[in-house]
């Protein structure tokens, strides 16, 4: 089984797992236990976010840096929102491809870090192609000046 595949069948298990639970928050709402259904959508929330592998891509080098940036992303609280739309990365060496997006995405984490507690926490990466162009956009919410 390819890769590909083998994401197909996972996200088809996952599709599964994610609709049980909304049956489950239906059979909540139906009751009126807001509390409990409160409770039960922030769970479902998280459970995608830590399930989440992405997109299938072609560079394993990406794929094992979305991975990486999505479990600190969880373990610290921010939100980590990725759209690649162009994964394939075969004519950049794996250090290469490891270098330029492990470096910026650890930058944008460690920035959002510098936040309060109490400030939103978010990191968008897009990834596509323009033309002949690869082009990478990456923000996040840390906007202070450099107080150096």
């Amino acid at each position: 089984m390819n890769l590909q595949e083998q994401h197909l069948k996972e996200m088809k298990g996952l599709i599964h797992d994610f609709e049980a639970q909304l049956n489950g928050l239906q059979l909540l709402a139906r009751e009126n236990k807001s509390e409990a259904f409160k409770k039960s959508i922030e769970e479902v929330r998280e459970s995608i976010q830590e399930r989440n592998d992405f997109y299938f891509v072609e560079s394993k080098a990406l794929q094992l840096i979305l991975n990486q940036t999505n479990e600190l992303c969880i373990k610290y609280g921010i939100e980590f929102c990725a759209d690649i739309r162009y994964g394939n990365f075969l004519f950049m060496t794996f250090p290469d491809v490891f270098s330029l997006f492990e470096n910026a995405l650890c930058n944008a984490v460690n920035a959002c870090l510098q936040l309060g507690e109490e400030e939103k926490k978010r990191i968008e990466l897009r990834v596509f192609r323009q033309h002949e162009q690869i082009v990478v956009l990456l923000a996040n919410t840390y906007n202070k000046a450099n107080t150096r």
